[in-house]
């Protein structure tokens, strides 16, 4: 294309960062730049801002929000709402915060933005506080708001008022619950040892059939209480329901422990299945560079440097007389 305009450089940018393939976003970004094209930015920060978020790249972000500052379109509600996320998404909660405030009309979007991205940084409290003023200004929530609620309650362990107020999402606003409520609301009770009444929940209370992701986690809650008889119970529901869920399996063959019949049947039906689990990631920014790692991958250059750090740490560590809690480590069911 020899006239490349604004629009033709936001419709390439948008459809890669919607497509997961945000760094040539970023690449072609900064092509655009370089041949000085004109235009109004609102156009695609959006969507430059979204692919700094997926990313957890915070160096651009911040360069991006820069631009913001610089345009003054802080106060608009969609760049307002996708700085948000992003500095959430790389755990700047305060910058985060800012954010928020400086949005001049904020709508319920923007609340619960706010809310959910307390919850997923571990702030359940300010997240509850949120969600209060957000009723005092007179936002009407929605049932995504409500789900950024229930998640607020787990992490905060309030039992109590996750179960007042999922009881207030219907009997006072009336909303549709969807399968996600369910599932915080098994969250809520499992994960704080009410195992019991977490399952009658699902048997007496769910108007929907529970799915994968509701058994896996009334499952986790099992593992971590030590509940045997009912893990297996639900485990079976589990495997029943979706046969190839890797996660289901690594839980069953832990559960086991030492009874090596029950963790070799598990693993012999894993592997008459064709089931492998796919290795966890993480991925860290240092220098503008972001830095991967799989599970026992040894690619990354420095390998050596990072696992003799680690070597000294964990002599530190018991130098210390600090003893790690190994119950509840997963093993590999591969291995």
């Amino acid at each position: 294309m020899s006239n490349r305009d604004i629009g033709s450089w936001n419709s390439l940018i948008s459809s890669l960062a919607q497509n997961s393939e945000g760094a040539i976003a970023l690449v072609l970004f900064r092509e655009m730049q370089v041949e000085g094209v004109k235009g109004i930015f609102l156009l695609y920060l959006v969507s430059v801002l979204s692919v700094c978020t997926d990313l957890a790249v915070l160096i651009n972000g911040k360069q991006f929000h820069g631009m913001v500052i610089k345009h003054g379109f802080g106060m608009y509600r969609p760049i307002g709402n996708a700085t948000l996320n992003m500095y959430a998404k790389c755990g700047c909660m305060d910058e985060a915060s800012l954010c928020f405030g400086n949005i001049v009309s904020k709508n319920v979007i923007s609340w619960t933005s706010l809310i959910i991205d307390f919850c997923k940084n571990g702030l359940g409290d300010e997240a509850l506080k949120a969600f209060g003023q957000m009723e005092m200004e007179g936002v009407v929530p929605n049932k995504i708001t409500f789900l950024g609620v229930l998640y607020a309650c787990s992490h905060a362990r309030l039992v109590q008022e996750g179960l007042k107020h999922f009881t207030i999402m219907i009997n006072s606003y009336c909303f549709t619950t969807m399968i996600e409520h369910y599932t915080f609301m098994v969250d809520l009770l499992a994960r704080f040892g009410y195992l019991e009444q977490a399952l009658e929940f699902i048997e007496e209370k769910m108007p929907v059939k529970p799915d994968t992701k509701l058994h896996i986690t009334l499952l986790s809650s099992c593992y971590f209480h030590k509940n045997v008889e009912l893990a297996k119970s639900v485990g079976k529901r589990l495997l029943e329901l979706e046969p190839r869920e890797a996660g289901a399996y690594m839980l069953l063959s832990n559960f086991y422990g030492r009874d090596l019949e029950g963790v070799v049947q598990v693993r012999r039906l894993m592997m008459d299945r064709g089931i492998r689990k796919e290795k966890a990631c993480t991925w860290i920014e240092i220098n503008r560079r972001v830095h991967a790692f799989e599970s026992g991958d040894r690619s990354h250059p420095l390998h050596r440097y990072i696992h003799n750090y680690l070597d000294v740490l964990i002599k530190k560590m018991k130098a210390n007389d600090y003893m790690p809690n190994t119950s509840l480590v997963v093993q590999n069911v591969d291995e």
